[in-house]
């Protein structure tokens, strides 16, 4: 239980070290839970073995890869698919609670990798003012969004605004839930809300914000605590100040509805994401039933990017920003069932338990694994793992506790 709780603390850290975490996490429950398990989920054992198996293809691809050295480096960052449900399945079985702990301690450790970054963006611009020696505080706003604030622990904001909307989700529900308004989750949700808007990582951060109206509305209705009715318009109203006041989040907000090909030659964000599923679709075509293994299909794609003349997505190496593309790319058409398995297997779970935190967590991820390709990382990987593992081997706690998130 410490274990899964220090490896998911340490996700907005230092994804490096969840390797060590993973093997300890899974020597421990090897050891000390699997005796006396009830392993007799049948979807449980479904999504072991898919899991399992997806890490498996990218072990049969080293038999026809040609860039050999980069398919090992792929290998190596999946073995949390092949570790990680198996030992939270042994975790939660035997810690019923591990849900919502797990939870908690994530919510800390975001809490805490914000401020470090906050506090760094503050400690860059003092340095710039002294460096220049402005003779009033100079506000740099590019230190307080987008990358330069999230990379001061560095972590991509996209993946970073991921880890928020979850906890975000989880506290939502959470208030509702509890008979008494709880000062500190409004507060973390306040807090979280601004943040990710600062970070202004689009895909998530619309997919976080409907989802989180949803459960609103949702939340209000079932509970009637129609007093909640003015925190989603505040909710809002916060956005919109976070934005007026930094105009570079609201320049991300709004270049997404640049065109498509700018007249200056230079594609728009939407642009590229099309040309990047084009080259895909062709590496597909090419190779649809093994594909090109994860070792070559960069290679692969920079390859297709040059022949069509696209040189902006040729010299920056851009992958396909699209997983199940990616993944269909790597493998061919069994890669893409697999994962394509996991997420309906995970959305089944999600409905048959009728839980809510699960059900948007699932919706959030999988609406960014369609602009991102969110399994090629560890901070996705290892992410998806282990968070989609603990909701769905709630199960137990969901069925001995009826009121808990029914």
């Amino acid at each position: 239980m410490v274990a899964l709780g220090v490896a998911t603390a340490s996700l907005p850290w230092a994804t490096g070290m969840n390797g060590f975490l993973l093997i300890t996490l899974t020597t421990l429950c090897m050891l000390l839970l699997l005796k006396g398990s009830d392993l007799k989920d049948r979807d449980g054992r479904i999504l072991v073995m898919l899991s399992a198996f997806y890490f498996l293809l990218h072990v049969i691809s080293l038999l026809y890869t040609e860039n050999m050295k980069e398919g090992i480096f792929h290998l190596d960052k999946k073995w949390s698919f092949a570790l990680v449900p198996f030992s939270v399945w042994l975790v939660c079985m035997r810690f019923p609670e591990a849900r919502k702990k797990v939870f908690m301690s994530f919510c800390a450790s975001l809490f805490g990798a914000t401020v470090v970054c906050l506090g760094i963006a503050v400690k860059n611009n003092l340095a710039e003012n002294h460096h220049f020696n402005y003779p009033v505080f100079f506000f740099n706003k590019w230190f307080y969004s987008y990358k330069l604030l999230s990379f001061n622990i560095g972590i991509h904001p996209s993946y970073l605004s991921c880890y928020l909307g979850v906890v975000i989700i989880f506290l939502i529900w959470e208030s509702f839930r509890q008979e008494k308004t709880n000062r500190l989750y409004i507060f973390l949700i306040i807090y979280f809300v601004t943040f990710m808007t600062m970070l202004a990582a689009r895909t998530v951060l619309f997919s976080t914000l409907g989802a989180c109206f949803l459960i609103a509305v949702y939340g209000i209705i079932r509970f009637r605590k129609y007093n909640y009715v003015w925190a989603i318009a505040a909710a809002f109203i916060l956005i919109g100040v976070v934005l007026f006041l930094n105009d570079i989040s609201r320049q991300r907000m709004t270049a997404i509805f640049q065109s498509v090909h700018a007249s200056d030659g230079q594609w728009g964000t939407f642009g590229v994401r099309l040309l990047e599923w084009k080259a895909t679709f062709a590496v597909i075509a090419q190779h649809p039933w093994i594909g090109v293994a994860p070792g070559d299909f960069m290679d692969t794609l920079v390859a297709e990017y040059t022949r069509n003349g696209w040189l902006e997505p040729a010299g920056q190496r851009y992958n396909s920003h699209n997983q199940f593309l990616q993944s269909f790319g790597s493998f061919g058409i069994t890669g893409f069932l697999c994962i394509a398995a996991i997420f309906l297997l995970s959305f089944r779970r999600a409905i048959v338990n009728r839980d809510v935190v699960y059900f948007f967590m699932l919706g959030i991820f999988f609406i960014f694994s369609l602009t991102e390709s969110t399994l090629e990382v560890q901070k996705g990987i290892v992410f998806f793992n282990l968070m989609n593992s603990v909701l769905f081997f709630s199960e137990k706690t969901l069925n001995s506790q009826k009121n808990l998130y029914d």
